[in-house]
């Protein structure tokens, strides 16, 4: 991976390597340790020489003197990219269903949730549809896993083009499919 040289970094701040978009609480959990004398941790979006996107654990620490005085601060960086895209697929994982890609019971339940919320909040509408493959069995046993799983597949690709952006399908499990679609109010 393309890095800073030692002498091309040397004596800069480490704010060359920010990302746009750092969140205020982020900063301001860091200045504040700063501010008193304690210490911060942080994860912040940093980018490479190349502009590639890396994690970065972060913990500041003060330095004091003998007089009990910040003398000054000691940092340590290090790379947490691999444990963040890890983190990342495992909630992909629980979240989404392995053959279509859809959100799966988990998100669905949330995404439901929040769904009734604004509808109740909004005074609005909410549309919740469900589809069931009738003798989606027959077509497993008569013509095979492959087969049933392709037809799933293109079920859910199907569905997902006929939808809006705002609106959620979802696959709870087997042959079923739930789309969400909150409308506005009278």
């Amino acid at each position: 991976l393309p890095c800073y040289s030692p002498d091309a970094i040397s004596g800069l701040s480490p704010r060359v390597l920010r990302a746009n978009g750092l969140a205020p609480p982020v900063l301001e959990r860091r200045r504040n340790g700063m501010r008193h004398g304690g210490s911060a941790r942080a994860i912040l979006r940093n980018y490479r020489k190349d502009g590639s996107l890396f994690w970065n654990e972060v913990a500041l620490d003060a330095v004091h003197n003998e007089q009990g005085e910040i003398a000054h601060f000691s940092s340590v960086f290090n790379d947490v990219t691999d444990r963040k895209r890890y983190e990342a697929a495992l909630e992909y994982q629980a979240n989404h269903d392995d053959l279509t890609g859809l959100p799966n019971r988990n998100l669905l339940r949330d995404r439901l949730e929040h769904a009734i919320a604004k509808a109740t909040r909004e005074h609005t509408k909410l549309a919740v549809l469900l589809l069931d493959l009738d003798q989606f069995k027959r077509v497993n046993d008569g013509l095979g896993h492959k087969i049933g799983d392709t037809l799933i597949q293109r079920v859910a690709s199907r569905m997902s083009q006929c939808v809006r952006d705002r609106d959620t399908v979802a696959r709870p499990g087997g042959d079923e499919f739930i789309r969400l679609r909150n409308e506005p109010g009278p």
